[in-house]
């Protein structure tokens, strides 16, 4: 996990589907699947976090290191509307477990994503 691959995650800014393939009526129709953002979110807003998401338990150095190992930080934001976690191998020293930032939702070289199963409740 440590700088192999970006992980895309199941969270994204509101009404900002980017590059997904997805539309706005699916995701809406499959929420509950979703974190969702709010639409004003920029790179720096860690305010809109969600409690669980990491975002704010991690914090930051200064406007794009995390405290925990330097890794890269950036909240999502309009123009990197989709979660993205773990930073590629392309990204050097600023890769690793706690990197997170925000992606357009295209899949690349770089991206991937893992499948989780958890009980229903």
């Amino acid at each position: 996990m440590s700088g192999g691959t970006l992980e895309y995650m199941a969270a994204y800014v509101s009404g900002k589907v980017g590059s997904s393939g997805l539309t706005v009526d699916t995701i809406n129709t499959n929420s509950n699947y979703f974190d969702i953002y709010n639409s004003a979110s920029t790179a720096t807003t860690y305010n809109y976090r969600i409690l669980g998401d990491a975002t704010g338990e991690i914090g930051t150095i200064n406007d794009s290191i995390s405290s925990w190992y330097q890794d890269y930080s950036a909240f999502i934001e309009n123009s990197g509307s989709w979660f993205v976690r773990g930073g590629a191998y392309i990204y050097n020293t600023y890769a690793g477990s706690f990197y997170f930032s925000g992606d357009n939702g295209a899949g690349g070289s770089a991206a991937g994503s893992r499948m989780v199963l958890s009980p229903e409740v």
